[in-house]
Protein backbone atom coordinates (compact mmCIF):
# COMPACT_ATOMS: atom_id res chain seq x y z
CA UNK A 1 0.00 0.00 0.00
CA UNK A 2 1.19 3.52 -0.85
CA UNK A 3 2.06 5.88 2.00
CA UNK A 4 1.28 9.57 1.48
CA UNK A 5 2.80 12.69 2.99
CA UNK A 6 0.05 15.31 2.81
CA UNK A 7 1.49 18.80 3.28
CA UNK A 8 -1.15 21.27 4.43
CA UNK A 9 1.19 24.12 5.31
CA UNK A 10 4.28 25.84 3.94
CA UNK A 11 7.32 23.65 4.85
CA UNK A 12 10.29 25.39 6.39
CA UNK A 13 13.04 23.42 4.62
CA UNK A 14 13.37 20.49 2.17
CA UNK A 15 14.44 18.12 4.94
CA UNK A 16 10.89 18.11 6.35
CA UNK A 17 9.43 16.49 3.25
CA UNK A 18 12.29 14.65 1.51
CA UNK A 19 12.27 10.83 1.51
CA UNK A 20 8.88 10.73 3.22
CA UNK A 21 6.75 8.88 0.71
CA UNK A 22 4.66 10.41 -2.05
CA UNK A 23 4.19 14.13 -1.35
CA UNK A 24 0.71 15.60 -1.78
CA UNK A 25 0.47 19.39 -1.64
CA UNK A 26 -2.76 20.95 -0.38
CA UNK A 27 -2.19 24.67 -0.92
CA UNK A 28 -0.94 26.64 -3.95
CA UNK A 29 1.74 28.25 -1.74
CA UNK A 30 3.00 24.77 -0.83
CA UNK A 31 3.21 23.84 -4.51
CA UNK A 32 5.25 26.97 -5.21
CA UNK A 33 7.76 26.13 -2.45
CA UNK A 34 8.11 22.50 -3.58
CA UNK A 35 8.61 23.66 -7.18
CA UNK A 36 11.37 25.99 -6.04
CA UNK A 37 13.08 23.11 -4.24
CA UNK A 38 12.73 20.86 -7.29
CA UNK A 39 10.77 18.19 -5.42
CA UNK A 40 8.20 15.94 -7.08
CA UNK A 41 4.68 16.01 -5.69
CA UNK A 42 1.02 15.69 -6.55
CA UNK A 43 -1.46 18.52 -6.00
CA UNK A 44 -4.34 17.47 -3.77
CA UNK A 45 -6.81 17.62 -6.66
CA UNK A 46 -4.59 15.72 -9.13
CA UNK A 47 -7.23 13.11 -9.97
CA UNK A 48 -10.38 15.21 -9.68
CA UNK A 49 -12.78 15.16 -12.62
CA UNK A 50 -13.88 18.77 -12.98
CA UNK A 51 -17.13 17.99 -14.83
CA UNK A 52 -18.42 15.65 -12.15
CA UNK A 53 -17.28 18.08 -9.46
CA UNK A 54 -19.19 20.91 -11.15
CA UNK A 55 -22.33 18.77 -11.38
CA UNK A 56 -22.07 17.87 -7.71
CA UNK A 57 -21.68 21.55 -6.92
CA UNK A 58 -24.96 22.30 -8.68
CA UNK A 59 -26.66 19.47 -6.79
CA UNK A 60 -25.50 21.04 -3.56
CA UNK A 61 -27.81 24.01 -4.14
CA UNK A 62 -30.81 21.72 -3.61
CA UNK A 63 -29.20 20.11 -0.57
CA UNK A 64 -28.45 23.44 1.11
CA UNK A 65 -31.92 24.75 0.29
CA UNK A 66 -33.41 21.71 2.07
CA UNK A 67 -31.12 22.36 5.03
CA UNK A 68 -32.22 25.99 5.20
CA UNK A 69 -35.87 25.00 4.97
CA UNK A 70 -35.63 22.55 7.87
CA UNK A 71 -33.75 25.07 9.98
CA UNK A 72 -36.18 27.92 9.27
CA UNK A 73 -39.19 25.76 10.11
CA UNK A 74 -37.60 24.76 13.41
CA UNK A 75 -36.57 28.36 14.17
CA UNK A 76 -40.11 29.64 13.57
CA UNK A 77 -41.50 26.94 15.88
CA UNK A 78 -39.05 27.69 18.71
CA UNK A 79 -38.77 31.47 18.45
CA UNK A 80 -42.11 33.33 18.05
CA UNK A 81 -40.45 36.56 16.85
CA UNK A 82 -38.91 34.81 13.85
CA UNK A 83 -42.39 33.74 12.76
CA UNK A 84 -43.96 37.11 13.63
CA UNK A 85 -41.38 39.13 11.68
CA UNK A 86 -41.35 36.69 8.74
CA UNK A 87 -37.61 36.11 9.14
CA UNK A 88 -35.97 33.37 7.07
CA UNK A 89 -32.72 33.37 8.99
CA UNK A 90 -31.30 30.13 7.57
CA UNK A 91 -32.12 31.22 4.02
CA UNK A 92 -30.23 34.46 4.65
CA UNK A 93 -27.31 32.20 5.55
CA UNK A 94 -27.70 30.14 2.36
CA UNK A 95 -24.49 31.31 0.68
CA UNK A 96 -22.40 30.64 3.78
CA UNK A 97 -23.95 27.19 4.28
CA UNK A 98 -23.19 26.47 0.63
CA UNK A 99 -19.55 27.49 1.01
CA UNK A 100 -19.22 25.41 4.18
CA UNK A 101 -20.65 22.26 2.58
CA UNK A 102 -18.97 22.67 -0.82
CA UNK A 103 -15.59 23.20 0.79
CA UNK A 104 -15.97 20.12 2.98
CA UNK A 105 -17.18 18.01 0.07
CA UNK A 106 -14.32 19.22 -2.16
CA UNK A 107 -11.65 18.13 0.32
CA UNK A 108 -13.42 14.86 1.04
CA UNK A 109 -13.59 14.09 -2.68
CA UNK A 110 -9.89 14.94 -3.13
CA UNK A 111 -8.89 12.65 -0.27
CA UNK A 112 -11.08 9.70 -1.26
CA UNK A 113 -9.92 9.95 -4.88
CA UNK A 114 -6.27 9.93 -3.82
CA UNK A 115 -6.90 6.94 -1.57
CA UNK A 116 -8.60 4.95 -4.32
CA UNK A 117 -6.28 5.87 -7.20
CA UNK A 118 -3.08 5.30 -5.24
CA UNK A 119 -4.31 2.42 -3.06
CA UNK A 120 -3.23 4.43 -0.04
CA UNK A 121 -4.39 3.68 3.48
CA UNK A 122 -1.52 5.22 5.48
CA UNK A 123 -0.79 8.91 5.51
CA UNK A 124 1.25 11.47 7.42
CA UNK A 125 -0.25 14.96 7.54
CA UNK A 126 1.85 18.08 8.08
CA UNK A 127 -0.39 20.98 9.07
CA UNK A 128 -0.44 24.32 10.86
CA UNK A 129 -4.11 24.07 11.79
CA UNK A 130 -5.32 25.86 14.91
CA UNK A 131 -8.81 25.85 16.38
CA UNK A 132 -11.09 28.50 14.94
CA UNK A 133 -13.16 30.94 16.94
CA UNK A 134 -16.38 30.29 15.03
CA UNK A 135 -18.34 33.36 13.99
CA UNK A 136 -21.50 34.04 11.98
CA UNK A 137 -19.78 33.28 8.66
CA UNK A 138 -19.10 29.65 9.69
CA UNK A 139 -15.83 29.64 7.73
CA UNK A 140 -12.90 27.31 8.30
CA UNK A 141 -10.25 30.02 8.57
CA UNK A 142 -7.29 28.55 10.47
CA UNK A 143 -8.79 25.13 11.08
CA UNK A 144 -7.78 22.55 8.45
CA UNK A 145 -10.56 20.50 6.90
CA UNK A 146 -7.94 18.10 5.56
CA UNK A 147 -6.90 17.39 9.15
CA UNK A 148 -10.51 16.78 10.21
CA UNK A 149 -11.49 14.62 7.21
CA UNK A 150 -8.37 12.48 6.79
CA UNK A 151 -9.21 10.13 9.70
CA UNK A 152 -12.58 9.44 8.05
CA UNK A 153 -10.86 8.45 4.78
CA UNK A 154 -7.58 6.69 5.62
CA UNK A 155 -7.12 3.68 7.86
CA UNK A 156 -4.11 5.20 9.60
CA UNK A 157 -3.27 8.91 9.90
CA UNK A 158 -0.34 10.49 11.75
CA UNK A 159 -0.87 14.23 12.22
CA UNK A 160 2.16 16.46 12.75
CA UNK A 161 1.14 20.01 13.58
CA UNK A 162 4.15 22.25 13.02
CA UNK A 163 4.78 25.84 12.12
CA UNK A 164 2.72 28.95 12.58
CA UNK A 165 -0.32 29.94 10.58
CA UNK A 166 0.48 32.89 8.26
CA UNK A 167 -0.50 36.28 9.65
CA UNK A 168 -2.79 38.73 7.90
CA UNK A 169 -0.99 41.01 5.48
CA UNK A 170 -0.59 44.55 6.83
CA UNK A 171 -3.18 47.04 5.68
CA UNK A 172 -2.15 49.84 3.34
CA UNK A 173 -4.03 52.70 5.04
CA UNK A 174 -3.09 55.41 2.51
CA UNK A 175 -4.17 53.30 -0.43
CA UNK A 176 -7.44 52.42 1.31
CA UNK A 177 -8.27 56.06 2.05
CA UNK A 178 -7.52 57.07 -1.54
CA UNK A 179 -9.94 54.45 -2.89
CA UNK A 180 -12.60 55.35 -0.32
CA UNK A 181 -12.42 59.06 -1.17
CA UNK A 182 -12.99 58.29 -4.86
CA UNK A 183 -15.85 55.97 -3.92
CA UNK A 184 -17.43 58.59 -1.67
CA UNK A 185 -17.12 61.25 -4.36
CA UNK A 186 -18.86 58.98 -6.87
CA UNK A 187 -21.61 58.18 -4.38
CA UNK A 188 -22.17 61.88 -3.71
CA UNK A 189 -22.46 62.63 -7.43
CA UNK A 190 -24.91 59.77 -8.08
CA UNK A 191 -27.00 60.47 -4.98
CA UNK A 192 -27.50 64.16 -5.63
CA UNK A 193 -28.09 63.72 -9.34
CA UNK A 194 -31.37 62.09 -8.31
CA UNK A 195 -32.50 64.25 -5.41
CA UNK A 196 -30.84 67.20 -3.69
CA UNK A 197 -33.38 67.48 -0.86
CA UNK A 198 -32.38 67.01 2.76
CA UNK A 199 -32.15 63.29 3.60
CA UNK A 200 -31.66 61.18 6.66
CA UNK A 201 -29.02 58.57 5.86
CA UNK A 202 -27.70 55.65 7.88
CA UNK A 203 -24.29 54.24 6.97
CA UNK A 204 -23.84 50.77 8.42
CA UNK A 205 -20.33 50.55 6.90
CA UNK A 206 -19.97 46.85 7.65
CA UNK A 207 -16.31 46.10 7.10
CA UNK A 208 -15.21 49.59 6.10
CA UNK A 209 -14.80 52.79 8.08
CA UNK A 210 -16.18 55.79 6.17
CA UNK A 211 -16.30 58.75 8.58
CA UNK A 212 -15.23 61.09 5.74
CA UNK A 213 -18.72 60.82 4.26
CA UNK A 214 -19.98 63.18 6.94
CA UNK A 215 -18.11 65.96 5.13
CA UNK A 216 -19.06 64.89 1.62
CA UNK A 217 -22.84 65.09 2.15
CA UNK A 218 -23.24 68.47 3.88
CA UNK A 219 -27.00 68.82 3.32
CA UNK A 220 -28.07 65.59 4.96
CA UNK A 221 -28.40 64.21 8.47
CA UNK A 222 -26.14 61.22 9.05
CA UNK A 223 -26.25 58.29 11.36
CA UNK A 224 -23.53 55.69 11.64
CA UNK A 225 -23.23 52.25 13.10
CA UNK A 226 -22.22 53.61 16.49
CA UNK A 227 -25.63 55.29 16.77
CA UNK A 228 -27.48 51.97 16.64
CA UNK A 229 -28.70 50.25 19.81
CA UNK A 230 -26.70 47.24 20.94
CA UNK A 231 -28.05 43.87 19.83
CA UNK A 232 -28.13 42.85 23.49
CA UNK A 233 -30.85 45.44 24.14
CA UNK A 234 -33.34 43.43 22.06
CA UNK A 235 -33.32 39.93 23.52
CA UNK A 236 -35.76 37.47 21.85
CA UNK A 237 -38.43 36.08 24.16
CA UNK A 238 -37.98 32.44 23.10
CA UNK A 239 -34.95 30.18 23.19
CA UNK A 240 -33.84 26.99 21.49
CA UNK A 241 -32.93 24.34 24.02
CA UNK A 242 -29.91 22.08 23.64
CA UNK A 243 -32.28 19.15 23.08
CA UNK A 244 -34.09 21.07 20.31
CA UNK A 245 -30.81 21.87 18.59
CA UNK A 246 -29.59 18.27 18.79
CA UNK A 247 -32.91 17.04 17.36
CA UNK A 248 -32.71 19.50 14.44
CA UNK A 249 -29.15 18.50 13.58
CA UNK A 250 -30.08 14.83 13.77
CA UNK A 251 -32.92 15.53 11.33
CA UNK A 252 -30.55 17.00 8.72
CA UNK A 253 -27.71 14.49 9.29
CA UNK A 254 -28.44 12.55 6.02
CA UNK A 255 -27.65 15.73 4.06
CA UNK A 256 -24.03 15.47 5.24
CA UNK A 257 -23.30 11.97 3.96
CA UNK A 258 -21.07 11.90 0.87
CA UNK A 259 -19.83 8.66 -0.69
CA UNK A 260 -21.06 6.78 2.41
CA UNK A 261 -18.92 8.98 4.67
CA UNK A 262 -20.79 10.98 7.31
CA UNK A 263 -19.10 14.37 7.82
CA UNK A 264 -21.83 15.80 10.05
CA UNK A 265 -19.59 15.69 13.15
CA UNK A 266 -16.99 17.81 11.34
CA UNK A 267 -19.59 20.50 10.58
CA UNK A 268 -21.66 20.11 13.74
CA UNK A 269 -19.89 22.79 15.85
CA UNK A 270 -20.73 25.36 13.16
CA UNK A 271 -24.35 24.22 12.90
CA UNK A 272 -24.74 24.44 16.68
CA UNK A 273 -23.17 27.91 16.66
CA UNK A 274 -25.62 29.04 13.98
CA UNK A 275 -28.70 27.81 15.83
CA UNK A 276 -27.53 28.76 19.31
CA UNK A 277 -25.84 32.11 18.65
CA UNK A 278 -26.47 33.51 15.17
CA UNK A 279 -30.26 32.98 15.13
CA UNK A 280 -31.00 34.97 18.34
CA UNK A 281 -28.50 37.61 17.24
CA UNK A 282 -30.27 37.98 13.88
CA UNK A 283 -33.60 38.52 15.66
CA UNK A 284 -32.01 41.13 17.92
CA UNK A 285 -30.42 42.82 14.91
CA UNK A 286 -33.70 42.91 12.99
CA UNK A 287 -35.67 44.43 15.86
CA UNK A 288 -33.03 47.03 16.74
CA UNK A 289 -32.49 48.27 13.19
CA UNK A 290 -36.19 48.25 12.27
CA UNK A 291 -37.09 50.34 15.31
CA UNK A 292 -34.14 52.72 14.80
CA UNK A 293 -34.86 53.31 11.10
CA UNK A 294 -38.57 53.89 11.82
CA UNK A 295 -37.97 56.07 14.87
CA UNK A 296 -35.41 58.32 13.14
CA UNK A 297 -37.41 58.41 9.88
CA UNK A 298 -34.37 57.24 7.90
CA UNK A 299 -34.73 57.66 4.11
CA UNK A 300 -31.88 55.43 2.95
CA UNK A 301 -29.44 52.93 4.42
CA UNK A 302 -26.07 52.16 2.86
CA UNK A 303 -24.18 48.96 3.65
CA UNK A 304 -20.81 47.72 2.45
CA UNK A 305 -21.82 44.09 2.07
CA UNK A 306 -24.30 42.20 -0.07
CA UNK A 307 -27.68 41.07 1.20
CA UNK A 308 -26.68 37.40 0.83
CA UNK A 309 -23.57 37.82 2.97
CA UNK A 310 -24.91 36.09 6.09
CA UNK A 311 -27.90 35.97 8.44
CA UNK A 312 -27.11 39.23 10.22
CA UNK A 313 -26.90 41.22 7.01
CA UNK A 314 -30.01 39.47 5.68
CA UNK A 315 -31.95 40.40 8.82
CA UNK A 316 -30.60 43.94 8.53
CA UNK A 317 -31.77 44.31 4.92
CA UNK A 318 -35.24 43.02 5.75
CA UNK A 319 -35.50 45.31 8.79
CA UNK A 320 -34.64 48.37 6.69
CA UNK A 321 -37.18 47.51 4.01
CA UNK A 322 -39.88 46.65 6.57
CA UNK A 323 -39.29 50.09 8.12
CA UNK A 324 -39.95 51.72 4.74
CA UNK A 325 -36.41 52.86 3.88
CA UNK A 326 -34.29 52.14 0.82
CA UNK A 327 -31.47 49.62 1.32
CA UNK A 328 -28.37 50.12 -0.83
CA UNK A 329 -25.17 48.12 -1.15
CA UNK A 330 -22.24 50.26 -2.28
CA UNK A 331 -19.41 47.74 -2.13
CA UNK A 332 -19.24 43.97 -1.87
CA UNK A 333 -17.28 42.16 0.78
CA UNK A 334 -16.28 42.77 4.36
CA UNK A 335 -12.81 41.26 4.64
CA UNK A 336 -11.06 44.33 3.25
CA UNK A 337 -9.29 44.03 -0.07
CA UNK A 338 -5.85 44.53 1.51
CA UNK A 339 -6.35 41.92 4.23
CA UNK A 340 -6.03 38.33 3.04
CA UNK A 341 -5.61 35.09 4.94
CA UNK A 342 -4.27 32.22 2.86
CA UNK A 343 -6.59 29.41 3.95
CA UNK A 344 -9.60 31.75 4.00
CA UNK A 345 -9.19 32.87 0.40
CA UNK A 346 -8.47 29.39 -1.02
CA UNK A 347 -11.09 27.45 0.94
CA UNK A 348 -13.89 29.99 1.07
CA UNK A 349 -13.66 31.90 -2.18
CA UNK A 350 -11.66 30.16 -4.90
CA UNK A 351 -13.02 26.64 -4.39
CA UNK A 352 -16.77 27.29 -4.22
CA UNK A 353 -16.66 30.16 -6.74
Amino acid sequence: MQELLIVDRIPNDPGEVKDSGLIVAVRPETCAVLDRWGLDYLPLDAFIDEKSLAKKGLDQFDTVWKLAGVFDQAIASSLPEAHEYGLKIARYQFYRFLIMMNTAYYYLLCLTTLRDRLSADHTVLLTDSVKDLIDEDLFFVRESLVEKLSPLVFRQVAIVNKGRYPEVFPEDRKKKLSVLRRLASLMKKEFYSLDRSRKRILFLDFGYDLPMLRDLFPHSIFYFREHLPLDEDNEPTGTMSTADIEAIIEQVRPLFVFDRIDISEVLKPRLIYFLQTVVPQAIRRYRGIRDFVSGKRIDAVFAATSVSYNSLQGATAQAVRDAGAAFNVYQHGSLGIWKIQARWITECELIPG
